[in-house]
């Protein structure tokens, strides 16, 4: 989420990415801290140095430093205790309702892993390993039983990060990494993606407190979202092309052999932002084809 030196590193967060989609009139403040779990953010005075900022609505997303094994950072995830990732996220929420803002919880992005089998040809992903899935289902639980405050909003970018992740598949997931061994953060295409699906989510809720945000948001138009084609091939089955789709915009390669029924339609996609190459069957029997790339945003 955190904020990232532009000039030093490819790693973005997806906090530095976010008001693209969001009009001028709102401001950002990131006061993320990488590294930080629920528990160190709030002892090392992180968070109430992000209240200072008088803020109307507070995106709140912790889990994999909490997952950590070492004991001065990382929380349970199950436990009632004092220490534990349920209780720092109820005083998270209470802080924000004692100051009249709105706290969103936002579950943890899967990390991409991904484990190839001895069998060839076989690919399982290892998304919930290390306990890091129980911190969704945790911040579902203090979403749901939270007295403080009711109708908390959640978005679960756990589960769109997860469904995107094993759609593109491990070779795709690589080119998310900032560095080649860091399947963890992002790059500045898959940051601008954990954002659009944020926002995405935002602009689809039936949660009041969301809805009253979603008036705030600045998405692209559909042919805005369209995207250019770099190349096309065909061969007397299929038909292929490279393009490079827009970041959390839902987007589906067809063909027809007629303007009024498209037929043979490849499988829908969630776009991520780096070139990429999709093909579709193309009807038979005909002397004409047509193709289109249709887009959802």
């Amino acid at each position: 989420v955190a904020n990232y030196n532009t000039n030093s590193t490819a790693t973005r967060g997806w906090g530095m990415i976010i008001p693209e989609f969001f009009s001028t009139n709102v401001t950002f403040s990131n006061a993320a801290v990488s590294g930080s779990s629920t528990k160190t953010f709030i002892t090392n005075g992180y968070w109430s140095n992000a209240l200072k900022f008088s803020p109307d609505y507070v995106f709140i997303l912790f889990g994999i430093n909490d997952a950590s094994g070492n004991t001065n950072v990382g929380t349970s995830p199950t436990s009632e205790t004092t220490n534990s990732f349920r209780n720092y996220l109820r005083q998270f929420v209470a802080d924000c309702v004692a100051t009249n803002a709105v706290p969103i919880l936002v579950t943890t992005y899967a990390a991409r892993g991904f484990v190839y089998a001895t069998n060839a040809g076989i690919v399982t992903t290892n998304f919930y390993t290390n306990n890091i899935y129980k911190y969704p289902d945790a911040m579902k639980a203090v979403a749901a039983g939270t007295n403080s405050m009711t109708d908390i909003p959640l978005i679960d970018l756990f589960a769109t990060s997860t469904k995107l992740y094993q759609q593109i598949g491990p070779a795709e997931c690589e080119r998310f990494n900032p560095t080649p061994a860091d399947r963890t953060h992002f790059n500045e295409p898959a940051a601008r993606t954990m954002a659009r699906l944020i926002v995405n989510a935002i602009a689809n809720s039936t949660n009041a407190h969301l809805a009253a945000l979603a008036p705030y948001l600045n998405l692209p138009t559909a042919e805005q979202s369209v995207p250019a084609v770099d190349g096309v091939a065909w061969t007397n089955s299929t038909f292929s092309c490279s393009f490079t789709p827009m970041e959390g915009v839902q987007h589906q390669l067809q063909a027809s052999a007629n303007l009024s029924s498209w037929t043979n339609a490849g499988a829908a996609f969630t776009g991520y932002g780096l070139p990429i190459e999709k093909g579709v069957a193309v009807p038979q029997g005909t002397d004409s084809i047509f193709t289109r790339i249709l887009v959802q945003p």
